[in-house]
């Protein structure tokens, strides 16, 4: 492949195994800048409704998403920032440059109906 958003539809199938609630795209990829150095930025938003208890747990629902995404990590970069729920409505409410980024230049790819 030789355009790397044609390797979303591939990264959504395989997010499709686990219990996801959204998925968004940032970055250079959201914001039309990529180029050939570029890597695939995605927040995956987990439907859980705990926050971890510490670095272990933490690790561990990152390394769900991560061990699904192993095989396409190895032909694309992917940057992968991974949060339950209550994680990530407790970052999007702090509303920090990095999030306000997100919010103006994101694109939903997936997001679960209520």
């Amino acid at each position: 492949m030789t355009n790397k958003i044609e390797y979303l539809d591939r990264i959504m199938d395989k997010l499709g195994e686990l219990n996801i609630y959204k998925v968004i795209l940032f970055g250079s990829y959201a914001n039309g800048s990529a180029d050939e150095e570029s890597d695939i930025d995605l927040i995956v938003i987990l439907d859980e409704d705990y926050s971890p208890k510490d670095y272990d747990d933490w690790l561990e629902i990152k390394m769900k998403v991560r061990r699904v995404l192993r095989e396409i990590n190895n032909d694309v970069a992917l940057n992968l920032l991974v949060y339950t729920r209550p994680q990530y409505e407790m970052i999007r409410n702090e509303m920090n440059s990095f999030q306000k980024e997100i919010h103006e230049t994101g694109k939903v790819l997936y997001e679960k109906a209520s």
